[in-house]
C-alpha cells in the first residue's frame, strides 16, 4: 500500500508535499500496521477511506492554490496569504535558534 500512497501524495501541490509528505507517509505506515493487526477487512476499509480522503484533500489544496492565484493581482512576493516555504522554519529546528540564525543572515545582507 505504501507505493500507492506515495503516488497519491504526488497529487498535492509541491509546497504542500515539501511540508507534509514525510509526516503523512509515516502516519499512514503506523496506522496501516495497527489496522493490519485488526484483520484484513478493517485494513481494507481503512485503506479505502485513507485513499479517498487523500485524493479529496489534494483537490482542496489545489482549489486553494488556484483561488489564490485568481484572486490576487499583486506580485506573489507581496502577498501574505500563502506561506513562503523558503522562509518557513523546519519542524526539527528550535524556534529560538532559527530566529537567531535568520536575524544574522538578514543583518549580513544589509
Amino acid at each position: 500500500m505504501r507505493p500507492i500512497y506515495q503516488v497519491l501524495l504526488c497529487l498535492y501541490p509541491r509546497a504542500y508535499q515539501t511540508l507534509f509528505a514525510r509526516e503523512m507517509l509515516k502516519a499512514f505506515e503506523e496506522a496501516s500496521e495497527d489496522f493490519r493487526e485488526r484483520g484484513i477487512g478493517r485494513f481494507l476499509v481503512f485503506a479505502a477511506a485513507e485513499f479517498f480522503h487523500l485524493i479529496t484533500e489534494a483537490g482542496v489544496q489545489w482549489a486553494g492554490r488556484i483561488r489564490h492565484t485568481l484572486c490576487h493581482t499583486r506580485a506573489r512576493t507581496d502577498c501574505r496569504c500563502l506561506p513562503d516555504i523558503a522562509k518557513a522554519r523546519p519542524p526539527w529546528v528550535a524556534r529560538d535558534a532559527y530566529h537567531e540564525s535568520l536575524s544574522r543572515v538578514l543583518a549580513s545582507k544589509e
